[in-house]
């Protein structure tokens, strides 16, 4: 039955999970359908209407990855990435920040595996390098498109400093300085963001 296909999830929340007003912040009940694989609850659970939904399976990327291998990454999950780097909750985009790094590694398994997103046929070292790395760029400057306000941008800022840390990593070392860091040389010389500046 559809009821016996649900089942109840209590979670212990973070506060920084939720906005202030948006229900307690710490105790939420989440209804996930568990007949669906976890490649499935990741693409549908990541674009509801539940903040917490979305938080939780948008923590569940990098698994993801690790569990369906670098072909499936590319062409499933990589399509996800734009939208939530712009989800209205910093919490979310602060867990995708924290994520690109295992898809990211997932990906480097196999540089050159190619897949048709969003319309082209990219490579998965091209996804690491022309997608991921500016989106992370992106929550460094702005805070992936969003307005930043209160303690937490702190904390997605420091996510996604340590990512492109991470990812810069996994990168051959003659395209670190024409990726990586000419992401973090942009945010340092941004002089309209004096907290930005190093």
């Amino acid at each position: 039955t559809p009821e016996a296909a649900r089942a109840k999830v209590h979670l212990r929340v973070r506060p920084m999970a939720m906005n202030p007003g948006e229900e307690d912040g710490y105790t939420s009940v989440l209804e996930i359908d568990e007949s669906l694989s976890l490649l499935e609850r990741v693409k549908y659970y990541s674009q509801s209407a539940v903040a917490v939904q979305r938080l939780v399976h948008v923590q569940e990327l990098g698994a993801c990855a690790e569990e369906i291998g670098p072909a499936a990454a590319l062409s499933e999950l990589v399509p996800l990435l734009k939208d939530v780097s712009c989800d209205a909750e910093l919490s979310v985009r602060q867990a995708l920040a924290e994520q690109l790094v295992p898809l990211c590694a997932v990906l480097m398994k196999a540089p050159e595996e190619s897949a048709e997103v969003e319309g082209e046929e990219t490579s998965a070292h091209a996804v690491v390098v022309e997608t991921c790395v500016p989106l992370l760029s992106a929550m460094l400057t702005a805070g992936g498109g969003q307005e930043l306000a209160g303690g937490g941008s702190a904390q997605l800022i420091d996510a996604a400093a340590e990512a492109l840390v991470a990812i810069a990593a996994l990168l051959p070392a003659d395209e670190v300085g024409t990726t990586v860091l000419t992401a973090v040389l942009t945010l340092a010389h941004d002089d309209e963001s004096e907290e930005n500046r190093v």
